[in-house]
């Protein structure tokens, strides 16, 4: 048989032999390979493992070789014929011939680094390239827990250490085939600016080779089969990988240390409080965030800022995602806010012009002007009536203590008997208006009572702006002739009715009577017109229907100008709003009238929709005196989610929707001294007010305004 020589260019006085251990031959070539019973010259080791029946397929040739390797789990092999298990122990290292002929170079424990070697990973970029840093890839939770811990590990090893290297690759997650995660650093820009190293690849075959008649294998560590060789010292920064908190490099050395540096975002001090710069991070579990709205919004130190005021309070102290719409929909929400804060923004509800009639007389307005000084004869009211149409004004003057009857008589004789019977009244919900005998008297002669909704003289603006022209008038008057006002009264309905209305383009007069008004202006008489019969109810006719073309251009132009300065509000069935109040003018709180009372009441709910700006209200039994129908202006809409969050507060009120205010209790007692005197104030709890609402006021207002409160004490 002739000699085995070895392949060509194989350097056989380089290569180890895996059977003796010596070096000067391939293992194929060691003469102490078998015995002459064709057994290996010591026993075989084995391990717990898995072995493929089928033997790896080596082809010669042109064609490489190729092999396959299994590594399965325990309960795939015990299903497969083909799979042949075998457990047993390995033998001890000592018993291994190579590792008692080198004995020495087998250390009893291995450190966290490789040992100095003569061979080093050495990096070497490109002339001139300067070093690149790139942001770190976003993670979901699951992997952040994964780099965090793998990080861990990695610097209890000693592989890595903290670093201020100007140097910065990401690092990403490769999903393995049993799910876990494999942390990989994205070096492929550090890899375009480095020199690359040109080497022949070897044969497949060569490594079997080198492998045949071997009897132990060394197993690596897969976690950390890739930190087997130490990096220069000074391409140690190169390596340099950033996560979300810090920046890390790899291959520490033993005795090196470095200041850290760490450009972070979010970092959490000794007591475990997450920062996210300078600022608390506050989680959104548990009831932290609600503890920090509750004490910026509603105590004592803050008294219901608002949303932009409290934000800019909060965001130097705390953050959490979405910080600034939470507050914004916490003070939105406020009861309290709702309740007292004035809107400022443009009036709600728009313009509803009413309905013009077709003839005169057909509907009035009237309304009382009060407040009036007492006049010689006992006058101290002014009854104001209007022809909507025409615009033609009677001006009655009557006494307080005029009875419905008295009213009544002054009705027939002053418009009924003068013009018609109206078909449509319109006033407000004075009580003279609202009286049994005024409602039964118009009931019996036919005309229909229509009242203003609830504190909205807007209903009846035509009078009102009458009621304005007309007190204007009678100041002038007064000026001038120093005479008492209802002296004047005659002269001012004579005045107001030849005087030039816009929206008629004609006086009230010529508007009633179909020509102008002889005065003392018009020396000579107005033409003769020779009109008789039918002509002269077409006149009147065509006079009318000029007359409601004019209103009609009137309305349009005013609604148009008017819905610019208003918003539109509408409200559906089942919502919740708050009703607009006004407290008592009678009442003081820190000697000022009516200054801090709530805004608004309720929040109520609506149960009726009348027109389109007018709602009905389900009030409680204490504001059963109250008309439950409210104009949209007088309402706010309440802004709580649930039914079950509403807290309807009892608030006494009087017919007018004022209430009165007076303290309950006192709950605390002090005494303020000045440089002439000391003073005892007394902090009272005021109805329809909590304790925290409570203010301080001085003793002798309250013994004088309020007596009682001393009575127990």
């Amino acid at each position: 048989m002739p000699p085995i020589l070895p392949r060509p260019g194989l350097k056989m006085e380089d290569s180890p032999c895996y059977v003796c251990g010596k070096i000067g031959h391939f293992a194929r070539l060691c003469p102490n390979r078998q015995n002459m019973g064709g057994q290996t010259s010591y026993q075989k080791p084995s391990a717990t493992g898995f072995i493929k029946k089928n033997p790896p397929i080596i082809k010669n040739g042109p064609n490489l070789g190729r092999g396959q390797v299994h590594h399965i789990k325990e309960e795939e092999a015990q299903q497969d014929p083909n799979i042949l298990m075998d457990i047993c122990m390995l033998i001890p290292k000592e018993e291994v011939p190579v590792v008692q002929e080198y004995l020495d170079v087998f250390p009893e424990e291995l450190s966290s680094l490789p040992p100095d070697r003569e061979i080093e990973f050495i990096i070497e970029l490109l002339p001139g390239m300067a070093p690149i840093s790139k942001r770190p890839y976003r993670m979901p939770i699951n992997e952040l827990e994964e780099l965090k811990k793998q990080i861990a590990e990695l610097q209890e090893k000693g592989f890595i250490r903290p670093s201020s290297s100007p140097w910065g690759a990401p690092v990403l997650f490769v999903k393995k085939k049993d799910g876990s995660l494999r942390m990989c650093v994205d070096y492929r820009a550090l890899n375009e600016v480095t020199i690359k190293n040109k080497y022949p690849l070897p044969r497949i075959d060569d490594l079997f080779d080198q492998l045949k008649g071997a009897s132990v294998f060394s197993k690596i560590d897969l976690r950390s089969g890739y930190h087997q060789l130490k990096i220069r010292h000074e391409d140690i920064p190169k390596t340099a990988f950033v996560t979300r908190k810090k920046i890390l490099k790899y291959k520490l050395l033993r005795n090196g240390r470095c200041k850290e540096r760490l450009q972070i975002l979010l970092k959490i001090d000794l007591e475990g409080i997450l920062w996210y710069g300078n600022r608390i991070v506050v989680p959104q579990s548990g009831n932290l965030r609600k503890v920090i709205l509750k004490e910026a919004h509603d105590s004592a130190y803050s008294l219901h800022p608002g949303s932009t005021k409290m934000y800019h309070d909060l965001k130097d102290l705390y953050w959490w995602p979405n910080m600034k719409r939470h507050i914004a929909e916490y003070v939105a929400l406020c009861h309290v806010c709702q309740q007292v804060k004035a809107e400022h923004q443009k009036p709600t509800g728009l313009l509803q012009p009413l309905q013009i009639h077709e003839w005169k007389w057909d509907e009035i307005g009237m309304d009382f002007i009060i407040g009036l000084p007492k006049t010689s004869t006992g006058y101290d009211f002014i009854w104001v009536i209007i022809n909507r149409l025409t615009k033609t004004a009677r001006f009655i003057p009557v006494k307080t203590t005029y009875t419905g009857a008295q009213l009544a008589e002054l009705y027939m004789t002053r418009i009924v008997c003068l013009h018609e019977i109206p078909k449509r009244i319109i006033s407000d919900r004075g009580t003279q208006f609202t009286s049994h005998f005024w409602q039964k008297l118009h009931y019996e002669l036919g005309s229909y009572l229509d009242f203003s909704t609830a504190f909205h003289p807007q209903t009846g603006g035509q009078t009102e702006r009458l009621n304005q022209r007309l007190e204007d008038m009678l100041r002038a008057y007064a000026l001038d002739f120093a005479a008492s006002w209802d002296k004047c009264l005659p002269y001012a309905e004579f005045s107001y009715n030849n005087s030039y209305q816009a929206s008629l383009k004609m006086s009230p007069h010529e508007a009633l009577y179909g020509r102008k008004c002889r005065t003392p202006l018009i020396w000579t008489e107005t033409r003769e017109r020779s009109i008789f019969g039918t002509d002269l109810l077409k006149e009147a006719e065509e006079k009318v229907r000029l007359i409601r073309n004019r209103l009609k251009v009137a309305q349009s132009r005013q609604k148009s100008y008017e819905d610019s300065r208003r918003r539109e509000l509408t409200f559906d069935i089942g919502d919740y709003v708050y009703l607009k109040v006004s407290p008592l003018r009678g009442i003081k709180r820190f000697k000022v009238k009516g200054k801090i009372a709530p805004r608004y009441i309720g929040p109520y709910q609506i149960i009726a929709k009348h027109g389109e700006v007018a709602y009905q209200l389900a009030l409680p039994d204490y504001l059963s005196d109250v008309h439950p129908t409210f104009h949209v202006s007088q309402l706010k809409k309440c802004l709580r989610i649930s039914e079950e969050e509403i807290s309807v507060s009892t608030v006494e009120l009087n017919q007018d929707l004022t209430y009165p205010e007076y303290p309950i209790r006192i709950l605390e007692e002090a005494q303020r001294t000045t440089r002439t005197k000391a003073i005892r104030m007394f902090k009272v709890q005021w109805n329809h007010h909590t304790e925290d609402e409570a203010t301080w006021e001085q003793e002798d207002y309250l013994q004088f305004e309020f007596p009682y409160l001393f009575e127990d004490s």
